[in-house]
């Protein structure tokens, strides 16, 4: 009618329903914690990963720290595990002792940093539905394993040793939630486990790069990589169909 003002419906666009759900989750947070406190938990993490980076620009020559370090952001930001990325290394020539150790702290360091901030990381784009399917792949990891639910810390410890997909910092993190475990306990379960497993992997191909000579251990693990991420990308498939 006329002489009305007519009411304008004020619709939050996603990314300020985004930027509402941050800033509600930083001041629960801050009057829970402090700001100082929050603020230590969210950059400790970064700023470790970026002191060892240095380290190893000091230690290595470029080209060793460009393939090393190139390995590292594959392994945190690709879909790509310690089965196809340790191979790979070896057979370019990366020491098996350098790429285990480098593939270890990069699990120590994504466990650390969710262990501290796991509620606000699931608020970020990317790693908020990827932390929501490890948790949802987690769930269906002790549906089939009850053991580890009795086994507790030894079984995440040994759960991790395993190259699988969701067995990393991210999917061993939620699963030791999941399964009550306490934030020293899992962490403590992840620099145990990482680091094995990770030796482990890598000397066992080292092994097979000396039995089988440098050509022919090329192939093999060109074959394995392959494998992996056919197998990689039809599990991925399969979750996706499933949410």
């Amino acid at each position: 009618m006329e002489g009305k003002d007519e009411k304008t419906v004020k619709i939050d666009t996603p990314f300020q329903k985004w930027k509402k759900r941050v800033a509600d989750e930083v001041r629960l947070r801050i009057g829970q914690e402090g700001a100082r406190n929050i603020a230590a938990k969210f950059f400790i993490a970064p700023i470790l990963l970026f002191a060892a980076v240095s380290i190893l620009f000091i230690l290595l020559d470029f080209s060793t720290f460009g393939i090393l370090t190139s390995f590292m952001l594959l392994y945190l930001f690709a879909p790509l595990g310690k089965e196809s990325l340790i191979p790979a290394a070896i057979t370019i020539g990366i020491a098996p002792l350098a790429i285990a150790l480098a593939l270890a702290f990069m699990d120590i360091i994504a466990a650390l940093f969710l262990l501290w901030n796991y509620d606000f990381a699931k608020l970020f784009p990317l790693m908020g539905p990827w932390m929501m399917n490890s948790e949802k792949k987690g769930r269906e990891i002790l549906e089939k394993r009850r053991w580890l639910k009795g086994a507790s810390f030894v079984g995440l410890i040994f759960f991790g040793i395993f190259p699988l997909r969701g067995t990393g910092g991210v999917g061993s993190t939620v699963l030791g939630r999941l399964i009550g475990l306490g934030p020293k306990a899992v962490f403590a379960a992840i620099f145990i486990r990482s680091i094995l497993g990770a030796l482990l992997l890598a000397y066992f191909f080292d092994y097979f790069k000396v039995v089988l000579g440098n050509d022919i251990f090329k192939i093999f693990s060109i074959v394995l990589i392959v494998f992996f991420l056919l197998w990689w990308s039809y599990d991925y498939y399969q979750t996706r169909q499933t949410v």
